[in-house]
């Protein structure tokens, strides 16, 4: 069967570790001290940082976009903002389903995962591609 869009929607949040509260977030963002949940927040809003709005106006922020040493990974920012001009069909969710499921032109591979080992060019090209 498949999944219902609120099943969809939570194991899109819960995959690759799950999402976080922007209290957490910003101590990922800038490691060790983190910057200010006001920092983080305008982050979020210029679209430099990935976030969902959960039903009750929080931000929950997947720990996945977050490098291990702090700060998100290179090309992501660029990823974004191409899947909201491309792709986005008013959910909040297109990046992440976009960027969490595999992709025949990121070599089978999630584009995340493609983007962890700098191949921004073809995750690009995947957005594109998808925009068709």
């Amino acid at each position: 069967g498949h999944a219902t869009p609120d099943e969809g929607l939570t194991a899109l949040l819960e995959a690759g570790g799950g999402c976080v509260e922007v209290e957490k977030a910003r101590r990922l963002f800038r490691k060790p001290q983190g910057v200010t949940r006001q920092a983080l927040a305008q982050q979020i809003r210029k679209g430099h940082v990935l976030a969902y709005r959960s039903g009750g106006g929080d931000y929950l922020v997947p720990v996945w976009q977050f490098r291990p040493e702090g700060g998100v990974w290179e090309g992501l920012p660029e990823v974004m903002a191409a899947v909201r001009e491309q792709l986005d069909d008013g959910s909040p969710l297109a990046i992440f389903a976009f960027l969490l499921q595999p992709h025949p032109l990121t070599d089978g591979l999630p584009p995340l995962e493609a983007l962890k080992r700098g191949a921004l060019a073809e995750v690009l090209a995947a957005v594109e591609a998808d925009a068709r």
